[in-house]
């Protein structure tokens, strides 16, 4: 709707607002509040359930402790053989004692099957508490008197028992029956326990419980006062107890079943759930038990008494709302004369400069208000014209600059990839004026071709008008660039110019292709890892079976060094795996004292079976050198590295090698360390020497750079210096390179050497191996291993029990944990790691000591392991002896 007058429209807009505003927050208000009172009720409920659950929970507890009790003590009556065997006056005074020292408990009766307490029931028929057949069955029971009386069980309940014998074959207590007490004015339910004897069951103790005592549990005044109820029932509908307000009269057993049975167990177990009912919130939750029948409680609250007091606070609101909507509108009203008159004399000035009087200016500038602002920016728009013509011009020059600063080689070029603009890079990258590159084609520029570039980026914006880029690679310039052109519209949309940027990214793709081969070398660290694994695995097997072999041959035998020899080829086997996985950075490398001229020694002989016969070696090995401190399979890698580059160095495969092993004093007065951070004294000086084609200086200083090579594609990657470089400086030493161009090359290593002598260990292996008898649980999933620990382990004198599954393992150590004293596991298994297995062992006992071994496993370490609970980590393969150590050491520190 629209009014021709402003404030008119104003004031009708504003106060529709206002109402559809008040309106909203008066109904979203009486929802909320609402929505919280029931939300209330419903935890109040909730809550109040829970505590009568747990209530009647605890109070059926303690009732059936009695009948509890009461089927233990029986039990001996059971057997006749046992001494404390009871008569049958000493079970009517149990019986008796119940009823006397239990007020809600108003009867007590035993039934048996014939013959199952002393094979005499026939003696006894029709006695006093006997049935007809002579069985065993009375009744105690208080009459309506108050006295307590015995009689046989009626026909009914004689009728009902025999079923019990089933629903109490396997649970403690049957489902409760409720049935009136004849002449007592009340009823009762009977919960019944099984009497036991060698898993069967002979008899039943029942407990017949005043259902007052159930009504007591249902008494919350709070809930009463407020028309609300509370009802405990059974899974049948059974009602067991309600307090005054419950309208159990009205509810039908089948109603409360039905509920249950829909809303209660629709997964098959008992859960607690709300009943949708129009005029009542009700909750039902089962009491927790063991017992074998469920008991619910039900609580509820008329769903009127809970909104009732959100009826008034909504009629609060209502009234609040609206004074303060007819409020807003008598201030507005009055407000809106500010807004209107300002306007008209607005409307006049713009009516006047419409006629030319340019020089009209608005009064009230001075104001603070939206009208002054106003007045401000009409007064100001005929300076503005000049401004923004300054503007203009700074801003043209301010982007010459901005275009100037961009250091990639940017063009503007028109649609024949004609230059008309560039930026100073561009003059700069082709040492030209930026002048001189107008008017010239963009490849006549970076080609000095006649032809666009293939794949030209800008050929392909001129024909579909849009964004493309390449990588463009130009052989002349030796460079990359990534191209990019872009469209540039004129006022018709149509193309005019195009925006042409050319980044050099040389180094980039240079880093590209060094972050490509470092992928490369982490994939084969990956397959490194795996090949190890399995490897490990055939070395455990190997060298194990050979020690075992070994063990057994004596001193004289010629087959002895045989096995030595089998075992040190194992070993040396052994070291390169460890130097594989460090290589591929899975492993940790350990340093051990050495005699490097035995290395050396044994490489040599293995360089002169691999190397060209044309290929003379020349020996200078002083075995008397001295001792370092590194990895064996290390050292040998340094040499085989540096004579299999000084091979590559001899054209035709043909020259000297010499290599030389010496002791050398050094000090800072000698050229070798001088300018190095190298410490003076006594080095091992490694020296390889060859007469091959050399190399020059550029190539000296970049060659132990990674990936730096000089060689053909394919006959080398470039990590061969490095390699050697990282592993003499890991040993604290350090290189010196002498070469020039057809005079060969010299390589000086220099490793520390240490004054200490090798600690001679034969005579530790030749101390027996520590023994024990415990008993040890072992699993691997290769049989072969699982078979020679086994045989080491029983050759230690411990006794074994071998698995080859994981899963196994775990369910022999479940049946029986204190059947064993340690747990020797694998890591690498399906179904459940060695790591996994720890786990599930440990929690079931903590204290029991478990060794993991394993190939490789980029999933465990021996940090993790320790986290674990894991006592020992080892590395397959794992000699007998370091076996018989790990195995002694881990058990004495139980």
């Amino acid at each position: 709707m629209r009014f021709k007058s402003l404030r008119a429209n104003i004031l009708f807009w504003t106060g529709a607002c206002l109402l559809l505003l008040g309106a909203s927050i008066i109904i979203f208000a009486t929802v909320s509040v609402r929505k919280t009172a029931i939300q209330g009720a419903r935890e109040q409920l909730r809550v109040m359930a829970h505590e009568r659950a747990e209530h009647v929970r605890t109070e059926l507890h303690l009732v059936m402790k009695c009948p509890s009790m009461l089927s233990r003590n029986l039990g001996g009556a059971l057997d006749p053989l046992d001494p404390l065997s009871l008569e049958r006056d000493d079970v009517d005074k149990m019986l008796r004692s119940i009823l006397e020292h239990n007020p809600d408990v108003v009867g007590v009766f035993t039934y048996w099957q014939p013959n199952a307490f002393d094979n005499k029931d026939a003696l006894y028929a029709n006695e006093p508490g006997h049935d007809e057949s002579g069985r065993f069955a009375p009744y105690w029971y208080k009459n309506a008197d108050g006295f307590i009386v015995v009689e046989p069980l009626s026909r009914s309940r004689m009728d009902y028992l025999p079923k019990s014998f089933e629903t109490t074959r396997h649970k403690m207590i049957s489902v409760p029956h409720i049935h009136p007490v004849k002449g007592a004015g009340y009823s009762i339910i009977s919960l019944i326990v099984p009497l036991l004897y060698n898993r069967h069951v002979h008899g039943i103790v029942g407990l017949d419980l005043d259902t007052a005592a159930i009504d007591r549990l249902t008494k919350v005044s709070a809930i009463q006062d407020k028309g609300g109820e509370i009802i405990i029932f059974n899974s049948r509908g059974d009602i067991l107890g309600a307090t005054g307000n419950a309208p159990e009269k009205t509810i039908k057993s089948a109603e409360l079943k039905g509920l249950v049975e829909k809303y209660g167990t629709q997964s098959g177990e008992n859960k607690e759930f709300w009943s949708p009912s129009k005029d009542r919130i009700q909750f039902f939750t089962p009491v927790p038990s063991r017992y074998a029948d469920t008991w619910w409680v039900k609580v509820g609250l008329p769903r009127d008494e809970i909104v009732a007091k959100a009826r008034i606070l909504s009629w609060q609101l209502i009234f609040v709302g609206s004074a303060c909507i007819i409020a807003a509108m008598l201030v507005f009203f009055v407000m809106s004369n500010r807004i209107i008159r300002p306007l008209r004399l607005f409307t006049e000035a713009t009516k006047e400069i419409g006629h030319g009087k340019y020089k009209r200016f608005m009064q009230g500038d001075s104001s603070q208000d939206e009208i002054g602002k106003l007045a401000r920016a009409f007064n100001e728009m005929s300076e503005q014209v000049e401004a923004r013509e300054e503007a203009l011009l700074k801003s043209k020059e301010e982007w010459k600059k901005s275009f100037n600063a961009i250091g990639d080689i940017i063009t503007i070029q028109d649609k024949d990839m004609r230059i008309v603009r560039a930026n100073q890079a561009a003059g700069q990258f082709f040492e030209v004026d930026v002048e001189d590159l107008v008017g010239k084609f963009c490849h006549e520029v970076f080609l000095g071709v006649p032809e666009p570039c293939p794949g030209c980026p800008v050929r392909k914006t001129v024909q579909d008008i849009n964004e493309h880029s390449e990588i463009i690679h130009h052989v002349g310039l030796g460079k990359f660039f990534h191209v990019s052109s872009a469209p540039i519209f004129d006022n018709d949309n149509n193309l005019e110019y195009l925006v042409h940027v050319a980044k050099d990214i040389t180094e980039q793709k240079k880093m590209e292709e060094e972050l490509f081969q470092a992928h490369k070398m982490e994939a084969i660290g990956t397959l490194a890892g795996g090949i190890a694994h399995d490897f490990n695995n055939i070395l455990t097997a190997i060298l194990g079976y050979a020690e075992i072999v070994r063990a057994d041959l004596p001193e004289s035998s010629p087959s002895r060094h045989d096995i030595d020899q089998v075992l040190k080829a194992g070993n040396r086997a052994k070291e390169l795996v460890k130097q594989i996985l460090t290589f591929s950075r899975k492993g940790q490398e350990t340093q051990q004292p050495l005699q490097s001229s035995l290395i050396i020694k044994e490489t040599l002989k293995l360089l002169r079976a691999s190397l060209p016969t044309t290929i003379e070696i020349q020996e200078e090995i002083d075995s008397e050198c001295g001792t370092i401190l590194a990895n064996p399979t290390n050292i040998h890698q340094v040499l085989v590295n540096l004579c299999t580059n000084a091979l590559h160095a001899m054209e035709d495969e043909k020259g000297v090698l010499t290599v030389k092993l010496a002791r050398v004093e050094l000090t800072k007065e000698h050229d070798v360390i001088s300018g190095d951070d190298v410490a003076e004294g006594s080095f091992v000086e490694l020296m390889i020497r060859d007469t091959g084609h050399g190399m020059d200086k550029a190539t000296v200083q970049r060659m132990f750079e990674p990936y730096f090579t000089t060689k053909e594609v394919g006959k080398g990657s470039g990590m061969g210096l490095a390699l050697v470089h990282g592993i003499v400086q890991g040993c604290g030493g350090f290189i010196k390179v002498e070469s020039e161009p057809g005079k060969g090359t010299t390589f000086n290593v220099y490793f520390p050497a240490m004054e200490e002598k090798i600690v001679e260990i034969e005579k530790k292996q030749r101390e027996p191996l520590p023994r024990g008898n415990e008993r040890i649980l072992a699993v691997d999933d290769e049989e072969g291993i699982i078979e020679l620990l086994t045989n080491m382990l029983k050759s230690l004198g411990y006794e074994v029990t071998a698995e080859t599954s994981s899963e196994k393992t775990l369910e022999v150590f479940r049946t029986s944990p204190d059947s064993f004293d340690l747990i020797i596991t694998d890591q690498t298994m399906p179904h459940l790691t060695g790591a996994e297995l720890a786990k599930e062992i440990l929690q079931i006992r903590p204290d029991i000591p478990i060794i993991l071994c394993t190939g490789y496993s980029a999933m465990i370490s021996e940090e993790k392991a320790k986290k674990i609970g894991i006592k020992r980590y080892a590395m397959k393969p794992v000699s007998r002896r370091d076996l018989a150590v790990m195995v002694r050491e881990v058990l004495d520190k139980r």
